[in-house]
């Protein structure tokens, strides 16, 4: 018999620290870490919605240029093409909580440099946007990256759930949010508010308890330029793999050739052209646009989720596409 409780104890010893925490972790909503993360980025991604829409309504109301517009549009999407392939690499390097509290500071003090910069110098506005996008690149991967950290295992799937969830709501009620309070207010006051939800969500980071594992460290001391090729290495030799990320390339460089197709639709054809302070409802066009194709990514995914197993990959893709 003492045999048997020696052996149970020893057991319970051995138990790995992720199973430990697993049995000792508060419910999901009750987990302090979490609520802090969930909550500081739907603020921050409102954030990202506002500072999508008043970048080139600044831009264009500077040089009522439908080129300069269109620069800044494409140096805005252009990070995710550059640095997309590589922001994980980098994320493992460090603690992510001080990647991701680096960003939101930077991306303050960035967002309200902006208005100031496009008074004196066009040029140190497209910059700006470059740096900005540039950060949110590596903060993104950094975010999901600690998710694992901060829940168990168990939760992880509607902890990632809620996130995404939050990230769709914000498309939606963010962008066209930014329409209006663009319509009305001026761009100086626009990005006064943006700046204020990334120090939002910074302050949601300092609250955090979070202390980097151990594994992570291990990482780290890996060679950069080995973990950078043994990651194209797996893209190349698994086809599907390989053709997922062309197809995300693909769909980057369509999504960014459209989004000035969209703006200058809502801001030439809809706009009513008024300095006089009046609602312009060009702007707040371009956000309710812009919710509207966050309205049919949500619509697709619960039709797709709805039809899995019925459809083949390669033909839901197809019909995606077409439509």
């Amino acid at each position: 018999m003492e045999s048997v409780e020696t052996t149970q104890a020893e057991r319970v010893a051995q138990a790995s620290p992720r199973c430990r925490r697993a049995r000792t972790a508060p419910a999901l909503w009750a987990n302090r870490n979490f609520l802090l993360l969930w909550s500081g980025q739907f603020v921050s991604q409102m954030g990202d919605r506002l500072y999508y829409i008043a970048f080139p309504w600044l831009v264009y109301g500077a040089t009522d240029s439908a080129l300069s517009t269109g620069i800044a549009l494409a140096l805005y999407t252009l990070p995710y093409l550059l640095f997309g392939m590589f922001a994980g690499v980098i994320i493992d390097r460090f603690d992510k909580r001080r990647v991701m509290l680096a960003a939101e500071i930077l991306r303050t003090a960035i967002v309200l440099l902006v208005p100031v910069a496009a008074a004196y110098a066009l040029w140190s506005v497209f910059v700006l946007s470059f740096a900005v996008a540039s950060l949110t690149v590596i903060f993104d991967p950094a975010k999901l990256s600690l998710l694992p950290d901060l829940v168990t295992e168990r939760q992880l799937m509607r902890a990632n759930s809620f996130l995404a969830s939050a990230e769709t709501l914000t498309e939606v009620l963010g962008y066209a949010g930014a329409g209006f309070l663009l319509a009305t207010v001026s761009t100086t006051t626009a990005f006064r508010v943006d700046a204020v939800t990334f120090f939002v969500s910074a302050v949601t980071l300092v609250l955090m308890s979070y202390r980097r594992p151990t594994r992570a460290a291990e990482r780290a001391a890996r060679s950069f330029s080995r973990e950078l090729r043994e990651g194209f290495a797996y893209i190349r030799h698994h086809t599907g793999l390989l053709a997922n990320t062309m197809l995300a390339v693909f769909i980057a460089l369509g999504l960014g050739a459209a989004l000035p197709l969209t703006f200058f639709l809502a801001v030439t054809v809809l706009g009513n052209g008024d300095q006089t302070g009046e609602l312009d409802f060009g702007i707040a066009s371009f956000g309710i646009f812009e919710a509207a194709i966050a309205v049919g990514y949500l619509t697709g995914s619960l039709v797709v989720a709805g039809l899995a197993g019925r459809l083949r990959v390669g033909r839901a893709i197809i019909a995606g596409f077409a439509v």
